[in-house]
């Protein structure tokens, strides 16, 4: 899960929204599959009893694990790339204001230089 932290989260929020990263691994850390998205998963779920769940669980321990680590690195490797297009969201949504502001600035004393810059440091 990819989500803003720190001050103004619900403002940062509407920027970079939580995000779900998907990892899909097999059992040797392989990632392509392109063709099962979410829907196509979920339509063939098969439940299973917690018993035999907790025997593959025990049985699988180690490769879950790695398998975790695995998916981990690739997540973060995905994020730099969610944050950028968040970046840019912002830019496009803030660069006009700021720029409506520095013109109404030029006709209008009442708009401040620290108004401007709040909106340029966002």
């Amino acid at each position: 899960m990819l989500e803003a932290s720190g001050q103004n989260v619900q403002q940062s929020n509407r920027y970079l929204p939580p995000a779900v990263i998907r990892i899909l691994l097999d059992e040797q850390g392989s990632s392509d599959y392109p063709y099962l998205d979410h829907d196509s998963i979920n339509q063939h779920l098969q439940p299973v009893a917690t018993g035999i769940a907790k025997q593959v669980i025990q049985l699988k321990e180690d490769a879950i694990r790695e398998l975790l680590t695995i998916s981990e690195q690739q997540a973060s490797a995905q994020a730099p790339q969610l944050i950028a297009e968040a970046e840019a969201r912002i830019q496009q949504t803030f660069t006009p204001e700021i720029e409506r502001l520095k013109a109404l600035q030029k006709v209008n004393p009442n708009v401040r230089d620290e108004e401007i810059q709040s909106l340029s440091s966002t």
